[in-house]
């Protein structure tokens, strides 16, 4: 009879752990997509390109560090990534604006985490955007969840 309520308590003990450890767990990477978007010149010449990864969570989405800007010699530009769920924007994650010098110049910036815990779906878009500041021009490229 001891070894038997021992048991019920062990039990119930080992559930218990189990519950908070599952509550207190962020939620896992369901896949993790490689982005690059780069601007060149019309002669094709690069001016400047983003890379990074998007892990793609339950309904979340985490910009994993670090987000690699290149920007070209004597160039201005900048990436901004825009989060959606649906028709709805949930977030921007901008770089600023950076200069390079007189060689291309490589920036490691840090990433961030878009919540889409309280949209139905989570968030299912991300838009890369880079810009070449000092001519005046964009390029994007709409990324979905898989």
């Amino acid at each position: 009879m001891v070894i038997r309520k021992f048991g019920s308590v062990g039990a119930a003990m080992l559930l218990t752990a189990l519950t908070t450890l599952v509550i207190a767990t962020p939620a896992q990477a369901v896949t993790t997509t490689t982005y690059s978007v780069s601007y060149a010149h019309a002669q094709g010449a690069l001016a400047v390109s983003v890379t990074g990864e998007i892990r793609w969570l339950n309904r979340s989405v985490t910009l994993s560090a670090p987000v690699t800007l290149v920007v070209n010699q004597f160039e201005t530009g900048d990436a901004v990534i825009d989060a959606w769920s649906g028709e709805n924007w949930r977030g921007t994650w901008y770089s600023g604006a950076r200069t390079a010098g007189s060689s291309d110049t490589t920036f490691q910036l840090t990433g961030a985490t878009f919540d889409g815990s309280n949209d139905y779906g989570g968030i299912n878009k991300i838009v890369v955007t880079v810009c070449d500041l000092t001519h005046s021009a964009c390029t994007g490229r709409l990324y979905n969840r898989p």
